[in-house]
């Protein structure tokens, strides 16, 4: 829900920006979760930073699913490890295994796997009907643009007036 086009998945590229892998850090931009540095060191500037949504995520259903996620963590006491200093992205892929790091889904047909696997702690915030209808609207989606390497539809579909 914070990266719902087939067009989200462009930015998520190793070595840009954007984050690709599931860790979380203090100043690291390589990673998801990233707690910035405060040079203060005062505990109530702390923030957290999820840097994976992407601009034309709704936020009415974006930030919800991101607060129904943390929770759900808190709840099963997931571990989230520790902090990954290095940059996640010149880590060789054995280093990466061996920390527990993996990657964000790197399509939209991934990414609606993964939801589909684990979408119990959307309860919390949004009906059955709404997840369904969200499934097959981005299904239609992903059969919509297909394979178009001229990124004509991507253009029509989410730019066009």
């Amino acid at each position: 829900m914070v990266t719902p086009t087939v067009n989200s998945y462009n930015r998520i590229i190793p070595g840009f920006e954007a984050p690709v892998y599931i860790a979380w850090a203090r100043g690291n931009r390589s990673a998801v979760i990233r707690v910035p540095v405060d040079k203060k060191n005062n505990s109530k500037s702390k923030r957290i930073e999820f840097r994976a949504p992407d601009p034309s995520a709704n936020p009415y259903l974006a930030f919800p699913a991101i607060v129904a996620a943390g929770l759900d963590g808190i709840k099963k006491k997931s571990d989230p490890g520790g902090p990954v200093n290095e940059n996640i992205y010149k880590m060789s892929d054995s280093k990466r295994k061996s920390l527990g790091i993996k990657s964000l889904p790197r399509s939209l047909a991934e990414s609606l796997e993964v939801l589909k696997s684990d979408l119990d702690y959307l309860d919390v915030c949004f009906d059955n009907e709404l997840i369904e209808t969200y499934n097959t609207l981005k299904q239609q989606e992903i059969i919509q643009i297909g394979n178009d390497k001229s990124k004509a539809m991507q253009f029509m579909l989410y730019y066009d007036a």
